[in-house]
């Protein structure tokens, strides 16, 4: 499947049936955009333009993100992409 078209199904679900995060859905995880060292942002949240990433640091004894961002969907390689459509699919069950 093309980035556009996994874009545009994540999208089209959204419209559907609303915003929703990961654990709107109970995931196992956040999709893992990015880490360096220590330092991971996880996919959290989802809407219509794009993911709220959220950022840890793995070495706190706290669980609270230590910051935040919103990316686009086209900023998002296609494999993040493919695990945010499963997680639309099943936020799409889940609310059926």
């Amino acid at each position: 499947m093309k980035k556009n078209s996994i874009i545009r199904e994540i999208k089209e679900i959204i419209s559907d049936y609303g915003s929703f995060s990961v654990g709107e859905v109970q995931a196992d995880h956040s999709p893992l955009i990015n880490s360096i060292a220590h330092i991971v942002a996880l996919a959290e949240y989802f809407d219509e333009d794009g993911a709220t990433i959220e950022i840890f640091d793995t070495k706190s004894h706290s669980s609270d993100s230590i910051g935040s961002y919103s990316l686009s969907y086209k900023d998002i390689n296609i494999k993040v992409l493919q695990e945010i459509l499963e997680l639309a699919k099943k936020y799409k069950d889940n609310s059926i």
